[in-house]
C-alpha cells in the first residue's frame, strides 16, 4: 500500500495547504482546453460512439498503488475541484484521497493503453473569486475533465467557471439541476428526485401504506421529502404529516412523537422517510423506540457516507445505496489504501468507490473520443493526439454499459446515468441486501 504522504512520486512537491494546487503522478498536461461550449447538435453527433471494452476498473482494483514502474506514456490530465472547507471535507477530502490512490493504481496497472494519468486537485471552497481562479488554473493546465465537489452551491460555481469548455463529473452530488448536457455536466448517482421515488416504490412494495417525512430548509432535503411524498401518494400511499428539523442540531422529534401517539393504532404511519444525517437519525429512531412506536426507518444513499454504520442502535434502518460492488477484494485494498492517506474520519469506501465510477466514465469517454476519425494523428506521435475536452464531454453523453466500481452506468444521451441501486437494511451493524432497482 502507498505511503501516507499524498504528495509523492513524479513531480516537485507543492505545499500541502488548503489554498494550494496538488500535482500528483505526472507533470505534463493534456492539450489546451477548447474555448467554445458544445451545441446540442454536436452532442447528438457523438451519440453514435459505442462503449469501449479496452479498459477495466476491475484490473485497476487488483493493482498496487506504489509499484516501481508505473505507466509513463503521454499524460492524460484530470482535475478535481474539491470543496475542502471544514463542512464538506468529510466527503471531498476522502474523494481527493481516493482519486489520488486510484490514479496511482491505474498507472500501476498499465495506465490507459500505456498513457499515464495525472491528477491535479484544487480547493474551490471559500471566496467565489478564489474558487473561480482555481478552476481557471485547471483549464489553463489543460485538464481533459474535472471531478466536481459534493456541495451543491460550490458545484454551481464550478460550472459557471467551466462554462461547457471541459466536462465536469460529480461523483457524489445528486442535485438534478447539476445534470446539464449543454454544460457537459454529469452525475454519477441518480438524482434526488429519482432516488426518492425509488424509496417510495420500496415502501409501497413492503406494504407500508402510511408514512411521515422529515425535511429541513434547503433544496436537497426539500426535494427528497417532496419527491418521496409525490411518488408515494401516486402509488396509493398516504403521507400523514411532514415535520421539520435543523441540519446539524439536535433533532426536534417531540412534535412527531406526539402526533403519532395521538393517532389510533389503525391510523398510525408504518414508515418514516428522511435524508437527515446518521447521528440525527439515531436521535429520532431512539425516541420512537423509547415510547414504543414501531416505525420502519427509510433513508437515502448518504447514510453510509455519513458514518451510519458507526452509529449505535440503528439496527433495522433501511437505506438506499449504489449497487453492491463485485470487486470485494479490490475494494478492501482500496479502502485500506485510502484510510492510510486520508485525514478525514470516517473515511468512506462508498465515496472512494464513486470516485472510481467517475474516473471510469472519463476514461471510457476518452478512449471512444480518441477513436474518432475526426481526431488527427500526427506522424510519429506516440499514441496519436488527445481528443479535446469538449470531445470527451460529448462522448460521455453517448456512454453505455460503462463498468464502474459500484455497478454499470448507462448515459445514452442523458446527463444522469441509468443504473441499479439497492436497498440495504442494517442488521447487527452490517448491511443486508433487501431489494434492487434499475433507475
Amino acid at each position: 500500500m502507498s505511503s501516507a504522504d499524498p504528495l509523492r512520486r513524479g513531480c516537485p512537491l507543492v505545499a500541502f495547504v488548503l489554498s494550494f494546487v496538488i500535482l500528483i503522478s505526472g507533470c505534463t498536461s493534456a492539450d489546451d482546453a477548447a474555448d467554445s461550449a458544445p451545441t446540442p447538435s454536436v452532442v447528438e453527433e457523438a451519440s453514435g460512439l459505442s462503449t469501449t471494452d479496452r479498459w477495466s476498473i476491475g484490473e485497476v482494483l487488483a493493482a498496487e498503488s506504489d509499484c516501481g514502474s508505473p505507466a509513463t506514456g503521454r499524460t492524460i490530465a484530470i482535475g478535481y475541484a474539491a470543496d475542502l472547507s471544514d463542512g464538506a471535507s468529510a466527503v471531498d477530502r476522502v474523494g481527493a484521497d481516493a482519486a489520488t490512490e486510484l490514479v496511482d493504481m491505474i498507472n500501476c496497472s498499465g495506465g490507459v493503453e500505456g498513457r499515464a494519468l495525472s491528477l491535479e486537485i484544487v480547493d474551490v471552497s471559500g471566496d467565489p473569486v478564489d474558487a473561480r481562479r482555481a478552476v481557471d488554473e485547471l483549464l489553463e493546465d489543460g485538464v481533459l475533465a474535472v471531478l466536481g465537489p459534493s456541495s451543491v452551491e460550490v458545484a454551481f460555481r464550478v460550472l459557471e467557471a467551466t462554462a461547457g469548455r471541459v466536462p465536469v463529473i460529480f461523483p457524489d452530488a445528486t442535485e438534478p439541476a447539476l445534470a446539464d448536457l449543454s454544460r457537459l455536466s454529469y452525475l454519477v448517482l441518480p438524482d434526488d428526485i429519482t432516488a426518492a421515488g425509488a424509496a417510495a416504490e420500496f415502501a409501497i412494495d413492503q406494504g407500508w401504506r402510511s408514512a411521515i417525512t422529515f425535511t429541513a430548509p434547503g433544496p436537497y432535503y426539500e426535494t427528497h421529502a417532496r419527491a418521496f411524498a409525490d411518488a408515494y401518494r401516486a402509488s396509493g400511499g398516504t403521507v400523514a404529516e411532514t415535520f421539520e428539523f435543523t441540519v446539524g442540531e439536535t433533532a426536534q422529534t417531540a412534535a412527531a412523537v406526539d402526533f403519532v401517539e395521538r393517532l389510533g393504532t389503525a391510523e398510525r404511519p408504518e414508515v418514516m422517510y428522511t435524508v437527515m444525517s446518521a447521528d440525527q437519525l439515531v436521535e429520532v429512531h431512539n425516541r420512537f423506540v423509547e415510547v414504543g412506536l414501531d416505525l420502519a426507518v427509510l433513508t437515502g444513499s448518504r447514510f453510509e457516507a455519513d458514518g451510519g454504520y458507526a452509529e449505535a442502535a440503528l439496527d433495522g434502518v433501511y437505506h438506499l445505496a449504489p449497487t453492491v460492488a463485485e470487486f470485494e477484494a479490490g475494494l478492501a485494498a482500496l479502502d485500506e489504501s485510502v484510510e492510510a492517506v486520508s485525514e478525514s474520519e470516517p473515511a468512506s469506501i462508498l465515496q472512494a468507490s464513486l470516485v472510481g465510477d467517475a474516473l471510469s466514465v472519463v476514461i471510457d469517454a476518452y478512449l471512444r473520443a480518441a477513436d474518432s476519425p475526426e481526431l488527427p494523428t500526427p506522424d510519429g506521435a506516440a499514441g496519436g493526439s488527445h481528443p479535446s475536452p469538449v470531445a470527451v464531454g460529448q462522448a460521455i453523453a453517448s456512454g453505455g454499459e460503462i463498468e464502474g466500481v459500484t455497478g454499470t452506468l448507462r448515459y445514452e444521451g442523458r446527463a444522469i446515468p441509468s443504473r441499479s441501486v439497492v436497498v440495504l437494511r442494517v442488521d447487527g451493524g452490517e448491511p443486508v441486501l433487501v431489494a434492487e432497482f434499475e433507475l
